[in-house]
């Protein structure tokens, strides 16, 4: 058994994470290139502060306001608030 083989030729077919066989598409693509993974769990945090009812809220609002560029998270949330400003202001 050649482990060093094996551990190269796993980590060949990882890649980005894409299965060699499948492609999620440029759509998917599109969304991750505005949701990163720091910028979702900034997201996360946000949401995560809220009280409940605001959540589901704010993340459509968020998720709108972020359709078209990748953004500074507080920022679009500052913009958010500012349109509906009986959303709960939070301390980061």
């Amino acid at each position: 058994m050649d482990a060093a083989a094996t551990d190269a030729l796993r980590a060949s077919r990882r890649g980005n994470g894409a299965h060699p066989h499948f492609a999620y598409g440029p759509e998917r693509d599109a969304h991750e290139a505005v949701w990163t993974a720091d910028a979702y769990d900034q997201l996360t945090r946000l949401l995560a502060a809220l009280p409940v009812h605001w959540r589901f809220f704010v993340k459509t609002k968020m998720f709108e306001a972020m359709a078209e560029k990748a953004q500074d998270v507080p920022a679009v949330f500052a913009t958010v608030r500012k349109a509906y400003p009986e959303i709960p202001e939070i301390s980061p």
